[in-house]
């Protein structure tokens, strides 16, 4: 049986069904703003532009609309990046410079800053070079270590995984203050440091710093709910107050209580404290009833047989209820097998032949509260844990069945 063809999408319909809508559309209206202005500014005569502080004026207004569309991009690029390490789809496109090969080539959007996209004309300018003919392929990108893409030390996984917003509203604030004067701040900085053009009055100042202080707080508060809602795990090598020399698992319970140390890559919690902490979407096996303050969380292997799940009906689970949430990924390939060929059937009406997945999710989810309550537990994996690993769990199974 010849297998199928991956799906592939081209770079527009990517930012408007897979990616932030909001990203896209704010980018777009940005990008226009941008060209407006200059527009605008050269249209000018030069007796205009002659009159005292207007050339500056206008100066003032594209660099300030610049400065929104850098930002807007560091944030699609981190939606971008956290979608495709989660294996959802990769971006490949051709290269434009000369000699470059004529094949299209994966773009490392995980590695290589991004400088510029433009949608409608299917491009995308990195460090790496210009790239047409943009789309997106469903699925992981091929590679020798897909593992390795789920994995990220501390400081990576906090501004590739997190809220991409938050991320664009702390560079544009980081953009009011020049490189010295952010080597000062107590937090890190993501790089956005401005040229001193961009000029506040010297009372907005403190007003600002502070603005910047509560962002990054918001950035690591939404690190902390990743992780208590299951979506990001943390490992770390302790260091207090015992001295160890292996990574293990730092209990997601605990998250609230996380104090982050980007900079160093350390985690402190209820006295102890890891260094070379590792973010992973994969959870490690976790006896969960044995994590407390004064004790080490135990981790187990388990194996299993190949292709095997672990069933809400198993008597091992329904005869010892948890007091939280099932790990989420077993029950969602369990529901979807069960219901394949329903979501196919829906799959099927849409013009790129996938689910809705928000609809999919509301469906899953209440599938699986039902079938929770019925084995014990209290709580199914939340609807947001769903719709989020939804695309990657939905395209491996696909991919499993296609090559039957």
């Amino acid at each position: 049986m010849t297998p199928e063809q991956p799906v592939a999408l081209p770079l527009g319909k990517v930012l408007d069904g897979l990616c932030e809508r909001d990203l896209a559309r704010d980018l777009r209206e940005a990008n226009q703003l941008v060209q407006r202005l200059t527009a605008r500014r050269d249209a000018l005569s030069e007796e205009i532009l002659a009159v005292e502080g207007e050339a500056d004026r206008r100066e003032a207004e594209i660099r300030r609309a610049q400065s929104r569309t850098a930002g807007l991009l560091f944030a699609l690029q981190c939606d971008l990046a956290f979608r495709i390490r989660r294996g959802e789809f990769h971006l490949r496109g051709r290269p434009t410079r000369p000699g470059s090969p004529a094949a299209p080539l994966v773009l490392s959007i995980t590695a290589s800053p991004v400088l510029s996209v433009v949608p409608e004309a299917r491009t995308i300018s990195m460090t790496d070079g210009d790239f047409a003919e943009v789309e997106a392929v469903l699925g992981p990108a091929p590679s020798s270590d897909a593992t390795a893409l789920r994995s990220l030390p501390l400081w990576d996984a906090l501004v590739t995984w997190c809220e991409p917003k938050i991320l664009c509203d702390i560079r544009r604030h980081e953009g009011w203050f020049r490189p010295e004067e952010i080597r000062g701040f107590e937090h890190p900085t993501l790089g956005a440091a401005g040229d001193g053009r961009q000029v506040l009055r010297r009372d907005a100042y403190p007003r600002v710093r502070e603005k910047l202080e509560h962002l990054w707080e918001e950035l690591t508060r939404d690190l902390q709910r990743r992780i208590e809602r299951g979506e990001i795990f943390l490992r770390g090598v302790q260091t207090h107050p015992e001295l160890r020399e292996t990574h293990e698992a730092i209990p997601s319970p605990w998250a609230a209580d996380f104090r982050f140390d980007c900079v160093a890559g350390a985690v402190t919690v209820a006295g102890r404290r890891y260094i070379s902490v590792i973010c992973s979407l994969d959870p490690p096996v976790v006896d969960a009833t044995r994590v407390s303050a004064d004790e080490h969380p135990v981790i187990e292997a388990v194996t299993e047989p190949e292709g095997a799940s672990p069933s809400l009906n198993d008597e091992s689970i329904s005869n010892k209820p948890s007091r939280g949430r099932p790990a989420y990924e077993p029950l969602m390939v369990q529901d979807l097998r069960a219901n394949w060929d329903d979501v196919q059937q829906r799959a099927a009406k849409n013009s790129n032949r996938l689910p809705v997945w928000s609809e999919l999710a509301r469906q899953m989810h209440k599938r699986m509260a039902a079938a929770c309550r019925k084995a014990g537990h209290r709580n199914a994996p939340a609807v947001g844990t769903v719709r989020k690993n939804l695309p990657v769990i939905y395209t491996r199974l696909l991919e499993e069945k296609t090559a039957r």
